[in-house]
């Protein structure tokens, strides 16, 4: 199963820009960031990126928006709510993310450099997260879909992180799920579907986030 699985994404109190968790920086984290000028920024006009259905999220992509590309593309092509720092899902470091508006809805896009170095000229999109159940793969995965409209599709797995429980379809090897329980397991279990068994059926995906097969 994909590694991400196991290392990312606690549930945590979500704000209204696409999810993000609630977190407050100490004053030195917030001078640094301060000084490389991306805390916050004007959303842009660009609406090259709006879609029309919500059938795009795939295994590297979510409609226009492709894993390995760069954030000043983005910016230049998209509607970019928010332009900000915040610690991933796991508290265990610090994210550079664009709040992008696809029309339909908003996703958040994480980047591939550390926001602390002062070289941001490479930050690329390493990961796409949604978090309301509007956009949707072909096969219709989204957010809101229950353990038991899962537990239909074969080869259903999963594992519970330090603070998640994220879940693996075979025919998407680049989407992982985080659902809302983990019954009765406890951090770095694995699961089968049969395991699956015994958490609510009635549990629902909380997020999917597209971060490619190689991962």
């Amino acid at each position: 199963m994909n590694d991400y699985f196991f290392t990312s994404a606690p549930q945590l109190k979500r704000d209204p820009l696409g999810g993000m968790p609630a977190f407050t920086f100490g004053p030195s984290v917030l001078l640094v960031l301060a000084s490389i000028g991306f805390i916050v920024s004007e959303p842009s006009a660009q609406s090259a990126c709006t879609v029309r259905t919500p059938t795009v999220v795939r295994d590297s992509s979510v409609g226009p928006l492709v894993l390995g590309m760069r954030f000043s593309e983005v910016k230049r092509m998209c509607q970019v709510v928010r332009d900000t720092v915040l610690p991933d899902y796991d508290y265990a470091e610090l994210q550079r993310v664009l709040v992008v508006n696809l029309g339909l809805d908003t996703v958040v896009v994480k980047g591939s450099v550390d926001p602390t170095d002062s070289d941001q000229t490479g930050q690329r999109i390493a990961a796409i997260t949604i978090t309301r159940p509007i956009l949707q793969t072909a096969d219709s995965l989204k957010v809101g879909m229950t353990l038991r409209e899962l537990q239909r599709r074969r080869g259903l797995s999963g594992g519970v992180s330090e603070a998640s429980t994220w879940l693996s379809v075979p025919n998407h090897c680049g989407i992982g799920l985080a659902i809302s329980n983990s019954g009765p397991f406890e951090h770095g279990a694995d699961m089968n579907a049969r395991d699956l068994r015994r958490i609510s059926d009635t549990t629902t995906i909380v997020r999917m986030v597209v971060n490619g097969c190689d991962q």
